[in-house]
């Protein structure tokens, strides 16, 4: 089988053609309802593109939807790209609220929800309802048209224009429409596709939000190289994704490290039987501790486990094989990509990235200011430190600081300090600023086997932290509230402490 080059191919639909051209039989996407081969996706992705002209939807016009991990979901992101169109992929269960913001955002003329989501999102917002429409519809109705020969080669794209808007919560809390252009995208893939040697015999388990950067990144690395996917919803169904790593022979599982520890601690061994193909594991969204990459490759050690630092708007920045570079290099994020400067600002630490594969900006025209080549630059907000080998280490987050009486502190710090505590199974510190002009530290711990010990927690502060970084509360939970992609939701946290210090005051009273 080939493994190809990205350099020359100019957008994505050359880039998906190419593999078309190359393995039309061959099977591309599963999911847990149907299987496409490269020549059926492509299919797909035409008629439905044609069916958008047809209901007059046009190049640069924003098109939203909702879907949840399938190859519906790919059919429409490609078909909205291929039409000249914007794709706007919104997450799964994001709030009506949110979807009418991003929808007014955005501008965006259409949407299309998932046809068991219809009735939520349409029900209470004239905003989404008087553009949306059920996606499987669309499908279906595509189906019946009749491809002509201009309908295959009709394409006449812009690699540089904006393709693809993916929004993250900003913030201030509203959503944030990151502008990708093909451009940055393909540049992004190529540095995947060769760090990971990915090919046309690569096939991985893809369990990860396809409506974030991480998830879709690996579905783009699969189809612009001639492999293969299965799209999974989510680790929800823990079993039915092993059983697709082992009945699809895969050689990749993209996943979070708290896809790790749901797998290490309740399926390793259904794991480590389902694997057998497995060759390797890249892990992102936050950071990997070196005890859970000990576990993973105690358990797998012929599998390569990588990790990358990046953001939606700067993605895959940097790369590490772990495995490969050794335990001394476990809390890493490896160098940065050929295509990428990364420096730190001197004064506050700061990781500076600059590169032809970042996003121009924020939608419609908030743009990063740019270097001597037109590139953009993106202060990250990340706190960082480079070994004397070149090596890149995340050491904080300059926007979570919490200043005590002048003293900065970095939640980072306490987390990682706080987990090597036996007892400890998580914990997040949360900086609070409701009782007083200065902010304070509280603590929020999950402990193992639900056995409360807040004095525990109180005395190895005591012995191994300053005392302006000793937390004012210490809070047992059941679980840390994540998002989507893995990363503490510390917006939530600020909610749990806001109940917590209601129901005090009602017992008081």
């Amino acid at each position: 089988m080939v493994s190809r080059d990205l350099k020359l191919e100019k957008s994505f639909i050359d880039a998906l053609r190419k593999s078309v051209e190359y393995y039309p039989n061959k099977t591309a996407l599963l999911d847990s309802s149907q299987e496409v081969t490269y020549q059926q996706l492509w299919n797909k992705i035409l008629k439905t593109r044609c069916q958008l002209r047809k209901l007059g939807l046009n190049p640069k016009d924003r098109i939203a939807f909702i879907q949840s991990n399938s190859i519906d979901f790919i059919i429409i992101h490609f078909a909205i790209i291929a039409n000249e169109s914007i794709s706007i992929p919104i997450e799964i269960g994001a709030k009506k609220e949110t979807v009418e913001k991003i929808i007014k955002a955005s501008g965006a003329k259409k949407i299309y929800i998932e046809r068991k989501y219809t009735n939520l999102y349409q029900s209470e917002s004239s905003a989404i309802s008087d553009r949306a429409s059920c996606l499987q519809d669309l499908l279906k109705d595509s189906e019946t048209i009749e491809l002509e020969s201009a309908d295959i080669t009709d394409f006449n794209h812009s690699s540089e224009n904006t393709s693809v808007i993916l929004f993250t919560s900003g913030s201030t809390g509203l959503p944030k429409g990151v502008k990708l252009s093909q451009k940055n995208t393909l540049i992004t893939i190529r540095n995947i596709k060769n760090f990971c040697s990915y090919s046309s015999e690569s096939f991985e388990v893809i369990a990860l939000p396809l409506s974030h950067s991480f998830g879709l990144g690996h579905v783009y690395a699969m189809l612009f190289s001639g492999g293969g996917a299965y799209l999974a919803d989510g680790l929800v169904r823990i079993k039915k994704v092993l059983t697709a790593i082992r009945e699809n022979k895969a050689t990749g599982f993209p996943t979070t490290p708290a896809g790790v520890d749901l797998i290490m601690n309740s399926y390793a061994e259904l794991f480590k039987q389902s694997a057998t193909h497995l060759s390797q594991m890249v892990v992102n969204s936050a950071p990997l501790t070196p005890e859970q990459t000990h576990k993973l490759h105690s358990l797998l050690p012929n599998v390569k486990i990588y990790v990358y630092y990046g953001m939606t708007e700067a993605s895959r920045t940097s790369f590490a094989c772990l495995t490969e570079l050794g335990s001394k290099y476990f809390k890493s994020v490896g160098k940065p990509m050929d295509t990428l400067k990364v420096k730190i600002d001197p004064k506050t630490s700061e990781i500076i990235i600059s590169g032809p594969s970042l996003s121009s900006g924020y939608w419609p025209e908030d743009n990063f200011p740019t270097d001597k080549h037109k590139n953009p630059i993106i202060r990250s907000g990340d706190k960082g430190k480079f070994d004397e080998n070149g090596y890149l280490y995340i050491t904080g987050r300059i926007k979570d600081q919490i200043n005590i009486g002048g003293y900065k502190v970095d939640p980072l710090e306490i987390e990682t300090l706080l987990r090597k505590i036996e007892e400890v199974d998580n914990v997040a510190i949360y900086g609070d600023q409701s009782l007083n002009s200065t902010d304070q530290i509280i603590c929020f711990v999950v402990f193992k086997g639900n056995k409360d010990n807040m004095e525990l927690i109180e005395d190895f502060c005591r012995e191994n932290l300053e005392h302006y970084k000793f937390p004012s509360e210490i809070i047992p939970i059941k679980k840390i509230p994540e998002g989507v992609n893995g990363k503490i939701d510390r917006k939530k946290l600020g909610e749990i402490y806001n109940n917590h210090i209601s129901e005090n005051k009602k017992l008081l009273n």
